[in-house]
């Protein structure tokens, strides 16, 4: 996440107001890899401050211009696009980097606020700008899981959770390491007149693996904290939220050094502990 100086428009009585551009990479602590599609969400936001409080606004209908600097690891499309009101979250405007060799680059984005018109012809105005820095590995393997358990009790609440693909990469000597996205679904069960949903934002897994030969590729898997909200509804206006933290078991998983398949079991931390399978993927990455 990166913010530019603000613009600073004209500033009223007891107010400041200012402008700027603020790029995030959606999934922010994925490795990339060469080959890979990385969305990247810019927003053009408005600061607000009275006596000392702020808010932050979301501007629709601004154009934002984008472009990578000259190293050659990768591209930015489309080069140009406008923030709009039907984008999620509203207010957001998207480009995606291909990431074409490993190494270290930034894509700048460019916006012109604050301008004026006159009879249709824009004479001023401020440019804000800002970059986001990106570094793309040259990724050997590529892991996948998918665990699930059943948590005993009245809630009966099933839980999931998914790594779709995450890169690791060589960082001397037989050894690899990278990091991944663990997207969740949690399904809470009825109890009584009380209903639930859940709301769990994706967390992370760090890998950490060790190629001993052709026979074994030996990988230590470490997910970090979920932090989950149950949302509760009674009926009769009573409704409430129940926030927990989920946490699989740390696991160690041995292979075949050209890739393989393993399951087994996962203890999940949270609720109550509980234990579950976790099937683990890895694949060699294309090309080697």
């Amino acid at each position: 996440m990166r913010w530019s100086r603000p613009a600073e428009a004209a500033p009223a009585a007891d107010a400041s107001v200012g402008i700027g551009l603020f790029a995030q990479q959606v999934k922010a602590e994925q490795t990339i890899c060469a080959g890979d599609k990385v969305a990247i969400r810019v927003r053009v936001m408005k600061r607000i401050g009275v006596e000392g409080s702020y808010a932050l606004v979301t501007l629709t209908g601004e154009e934002i211009n984008a472009y990578v600097d000259g190293s050659g690891v990768g591209s930015i499309s489309p080069s140009r696009t406008t923030t709009g009101l039907n984008s999620r979250p509203a207010g957001a405007a998207y480009f995606t980097f291909s990431a074409e060799k490993s190494g270290t680059t930034s894509v700048v984005f460019q916006a012109k606020v604050n301008q004026r018109s006159l009879l249709g012809v824009t004479f001023s105005g401020d440019t804000v700008t800002t970059a986001l820095p990106l570094t793309v590995e040259n990724c050997k393997y590529r892991v996948a899981s998918y665990s699930r358990w059943h948590v005993k009790g009245e809630a009966a609440i099933k839980v999931y959770a998914q790594i779709n693909e995450a890169g690791m990469a060589e960082d001397g000597g037989g050894h690899y390491s990278g990091t991944g996205d663990v997207n969740w679904v949690v399904i809470p069960g009825q109890v009584g007149t009380c209903s639930a949903t859940a709301t769990a934002p994706a967390s992370r897994a760090e890998f950490s693996g060790q190629v001993y030969g052709p026979d074994e590729f030996t990988i230590s898997m470490n997910f970090l904290p979920a932090a989950v909200t149950l949302n509760l509804d009674c009926g009769d206006g009573a409704v409430g939220t129940f926030p927990i933290e989920l946490i699989p078991d740390s696991l160690t998983v041995s292979i075949p050094a050209s890739g393989g398949t393993e399951r087994q079991a996962q203890q999940l931390q949270g609720v109550e502990p509980t234990i579950g399978t976790i099937i683990v993927i890895v694949e060699r990455a294309t090309g080697e």
